[in-house]
């Protein structure tokens, strides 16, 4: 091989990103460099310029692609980490509540956000998106302030009242964020995530309204009120379809 070598010449395999990336960023990587890399021999010869072109490429490639689809993906993976978080707090909350009716309303909710979780999957396989999910930070705030209420002192009809309150905000959270990524599936032509995003979409407003509906009768109850009362309360709101 001559001294004035122009090109980049690979044997058996190719170099590692991490490992150009390092070479790409050395001030003394002209010349020729031999390492074992996966028990082959490899050679290598660069020239000043062609790690230029390198650095130049790879720095391109790190920076986020400021495309909605990028945004799309961002909040589907966000999403995830969200859903994820719940299905750790949703069995907690369940036990730490004082109505049957509360506490059966989180059991059902947890399966239902399984299923959530792998609808996500399903899009995110099918746009071939990486498995590694951002952090939601939103859900994570959300949910140290149900653990917070857990952790009162607060009872029977006070802490559910608590604990519907906590689950609400969580439930208005995920309608928000579903909204969204519902509307920019349709926008981006994902028929089959605009299909599931949909479904779930509609069932975190069921969930809301059953919230609501019940919180009529907790916080009557929470406010020194009998359970006969909470119980007409809860039917009136029936009757008038909240």
């Amino acid at each position: 091989m001559g001294q004035n070598a122009k090109s980049l010449v690979l044997l058996h395999v190719r170099p590692s990103r991490s490992f150009l990336r390092s070479a790409a960023h050395s001030s003394h990587a002209t010349g020729i460099l031999f390492l074992n890399y996966g028990y082959r021999p490899l050679l290598l010869s660069f020239t000043a310029r062609y790690l230029q072109h390198i650095r130049i490429q790879m720095e391109a490639d790190l920076k986020v692609e400021n495309t909605l689809r990028a945004l799309y993906v961002d909040a589907l993976h966000k999403l995830h980490d969200a859903e994820d978080r719940l299905i750790q707090a949703l069995p907690k909350m369940a036990e730490a509540s004082n109505s049957a009716k509360l506490r059966s309303g989180f059991e059902m909710h947890l399966e239902q956000t399984k299923v959530h979780a792998y609808r996500l999957d399903q899009i995110l396989f099918s746009l071939g998106a990486d498995v590694n999910h951002k952090k939601c930070k939103a859900m994570e705030g959300l949910v140290s302030e149900g653990s917070e209420i857990i952790g009162e002192d607060f009872e029977g009809p006070v802490k559910d009242a608590g604990l519907i309150s906590a689950a609400q905000r969580v439930e208005h959270y995920e309608i928000a964020a579903y909204r969204a990524v519902h509307a920019f599936a349709e926008i981006l032509d994902d028929q089959t995530a605009v299909s599931l995003l949909a479904q779930t979409l509609q069932e975190e407003k069921e969930t809301d309204e059953k919230l609501t509906t019940l919180a009529q009768s907790v916080n009557l109850q929470a406010n020194g009120g009998s359970s006969h009362q909470a119980d007409e309360s809860l039917r009136d709101a029936r009757s008038v379809g909240v």
